[in-house]
């Protein structure tokens, strides 16, 4: 298991082919994603979030590079065999926490985390990763 979640690390810092954008949405308005349950985020991801708390690429209020607590939601455009065809983050107004989600989730798709849909096409999925440390 820690060798698959230090795989995924790796392959969260690993260019895209799969599209990200950043946008807004009614998150609630879509399915659940079912995929493989892993332990998200991992301590090296949640000590990334905290470098950009630190070094000022993200300023989000209410949160502190020493205390924050953070969930990003996203949407994944699942085809019927269970890969990623685009993918969504939520606009946090800090593009860099958005592209870090962004690679997470190309990292989860490539790994075949996410499950076949039954569907004819493709169809959009939410879920969200929360970053969260308390000092």
């Amino acid at each position: 298991m820690m060798s698959a979640l230090l795989a995924l690390a790796a392959l969260a810092s690993t260019p895209s082919a799969i599209p990200v954008d950043a946008g807004r949405a009614n998150w609630s308005d879509f399915p659940a994603l079912a995929r493989v349950e892993r332990s998200l985020p991992t301590l090296g991801m949640v000590e990334e979030v905290e470098t950009m708390l630190r070094d000022g690429q993200c300023r989000i209020a209410g949160q502190r590079p020493t205390n924050f607590d953070i969930t990003v939601p996203y949407l994944v455009l699942v085809q019927p065999d269970g890969s990623a065809a685009r993918i969504v983050v939520a606009d946090m107004g800090c593009p860099d926490l958005e592209a870090y989600v962004g690679s997470i989730v190309t990292a989860l798709s490539q790994a075949g985390d996410f499950r076949p849909t039954g569907q004819q096409r493709a169809r959009w999925y939410a879920s969200n990763i929360n970053f969260n440390l308390d000092d």
